[in-house]
């Protein structure tokens, strides 16, 4: 199943018409605080494919437990949405799970496979339909429940430049002004941006200034410029890649 960018009105009836498209409903006996809604998207292009494995790897034993911890400690339920893209933009899973559901490795190397990924940079159109679709599931979630209010958070992995439709970053920044008030106050917690992006340099795409300047025109905060192409063997950069996401999942599970 591929998906395509909708407006928030669309995804929110999208959700009401099929309702696994959202999130996972609260189970009060178990979760007692607001659910915090993840949304991981993941750069699947073909200059990316060297680190697949890893990536997985990565996700697995170190973002996913991070997301966790910062569950736990504030006491809220979770969520996890994850977004792969290339040409096309692949969920790797439908709507926003629990952990509970996903198991103790969510994400599969088999989910890189899928027709649509392993070549351009629909990195735009990623970031506009995370903000769509996890504001509407949160604005879903809060609608239907008990009056919990939901807290969003937006992680982008890329290592590339924008290089298909949509083309002109301020769209994305315009996707998320177009959300109502409350779907916006979701992904603010003190004055803290929740939607964030980091960089890894794995093939000499953008240098960090033309990254910072992606990232403040598309609405995103920089987490990070992580140089990993220069003067390395594949193991060697796999090996960098590694470190950098650790580095990385820190500053982007900042809430």
């Amino acid at each position: 199943m591929k998906i395509t960018i909708e407006t928030f009105d669309e995804a929110k009836r999208s959700i009401i018409i099929n309702p696994q498209k959202g999130a996972t409903k609260m189970n009060h006996k178990k979760e007692t605080g607001a659910p915090i809604f993840f949304d991981i998207i993941l750069d699947a292009s073909g200059s990316m494919e060297k680190y697949f494995d890893i990536l997985v790897q990565c996700v697995n034993s170190i973002l996913i437990p991070a997301l966790v911890n910062v569950s736990e400690r504030q006491k809220n339920a979770l969520r996890l949405g994850c977004l792969l893209f290339s040409k096309e933009l692949i969920p790797a899973w439908i709507g926003f799970k629990t952990l509970e559901e996903l198991g103790s490795r969510p994400l599969r190397r088999e989910m890189f496979n899928k027709p649509g990924l392993g070549g351009s940079t629909t990195l735009y159109g990623a970031m506009k339909s995370a903000i769509i679709w996890t504001a509407a599931s949160i604005e879903h979630m809060r609608e239907t429940g008990r009056g919990e209010v939901p807290k969003g958070k937006i992680i982008v992995l890329t290592d590339g430049a924008n290089n298909n439709p949509p083309e002109n970053g301020t769209s994305v920044n315009d996707s998320f002004n177009g959300l109502d008030e409350k779907a916006k106050r979701a992904f603010s917690n003190k004055g803290k941006n929740q939607k964030v992006i980091g960089y890894f340099n794995t093939d000499n795409g953008l240098n960090k200034e033309q990254f910072e300047t992606m990232a403040k025109v598309t609405g995103f905060e920089a987490k990070g410029f992580y140089d990993i192409a220069k003067g390395k063997t594949l193991e060697e950069k796999q090996k960098a890649f590694r470190h950098h996401f650790e580095m990385f999942s820190r500053a982007a599970t900042d809430m």
